[in-house]
């Protein structure tokens, strides 16, 4: 299972990373940039992101060579950004559009979950981030357990050898 989820966000990350490629290439964006035109780029490829993908912040971040505080940053400044900045609404659009499409095989919500208002998708995802932490720490506890079972069963077949021979030696006394 976890192999499975390792692949999926790998799968993921390639697609996202070769998008980001593709945009900053045709829209010339520098890697390195604190302009307006730069920025909202993206920041709305952080958001999108986000939103489609099961990709934590640093690993968007590590896409762009921005650490999470940067991606965290551009996604609180998302809705204002999308409600009053027209150019910034149409980009976005685009981009999210385009995730979207691609990611469309590895969204393990379904399309039909994806809402307009942000924070139902934020509940979403804190929901499935917590029961992703749960099912690590019951693989986890899961390990442990086999592990002592391991140890318990050893300790079983030690003690029936040394009960057969007791047995043994007990059926050589002569009575």
């Amino acid at each position: 299972m976890q192999e499975l989820d390792i692949i999926n966000d790998i799968s993921q990350e390639r697609i996202c990373r070769d998008l980001w490629f593709q945009i900053s290439k045709e829209y010339k964006i520098p890697e390195v940039s604190r302009k307006r035109k730069y920025v909202i780029y993206r920041h709305a490829f952080f958001v999108a992101v986000r939103k489609h993908s099961t990709l934590s912040l640093a690993t968007i971040g590590k896409m762009l060579k921005k650490d999470h505080a940067t991606v965290l940053h551009g996604i609180k400044n998302h809705e204002m950004n999308y409600r009053y900045d027209r150019y910034y609404h149409n980009i976005y659009n685009a981009i999210e559009a385009k995730i979207s499409e691609l990611l469309l095989p590895h969204n393990i919500l379904g399309e039909d979950v994806y809402f307009e208002d942000l924070h139902k998708n934020k509940a979403i995802r804190e929901r499935l981030i917590k029961l992703a932490g749960q099912n690590r720490r019951l693989l986890q506890e899961n390990e442990k357990l086999k592990e002592e079972n391991d140890v318990i069963r050893a300790y079983a077949s030690q003690v029936n050898k040394e009960n057969s021979a007791l047995k043994t030696k007990i059926s050589n006394v002569a009575w």
